[in-house]
């Protein structure tokens, strides 16, 4: 998995971003931690927590709808689906231009 890392002075920007919910950082924080050489498995995080598929699966929504997760069809040798290729960033890089503009508009 690709893990996109901003340089700043303070990591984890993602923890004071008010547009998402602390569940959605819980997940993140678990994610960027275990690093690019893990592929994400939802059944694996859901294994390692108590909480269950539904709240695994809302934060992974809004953790690709707020620009934190991306994810992108991967294909095998015959060009059929095989799964996602998945990309996670500590700051919302995969947000659309026109995303970002309504945020900001918002605050």
């Amino acid at each position: 998995m690709y893990i996109h890392r901003e340089p700043t002075l303070t990591k984890d920007n993602f923890i004071h971003d008010p547009d998402i919910s602390w569940k959605a950082k819980g997940l993140l924080c678990k994610i960027l931690v275990l690093g690019e050489e893990w592929e994400l498995n939802i059944s694996e995080l859901i294994r390692s927590s108590k909480d269950g598929r539904v709240i695994v699966s809302s934060s992974i929504k809004e953790l690709e709808l707020s620009g934190y997760l991306q994810r992108a069809p991967r294909k095998g040798d015959h060009g059929m689906f095989v799964g996602w290729k998945w990309s996670a960033a500590d700051t919302p890089v995969f947000r659309s231009k026109k995303e970002r503009k309504k945020l900001t508009q918002k605050r």
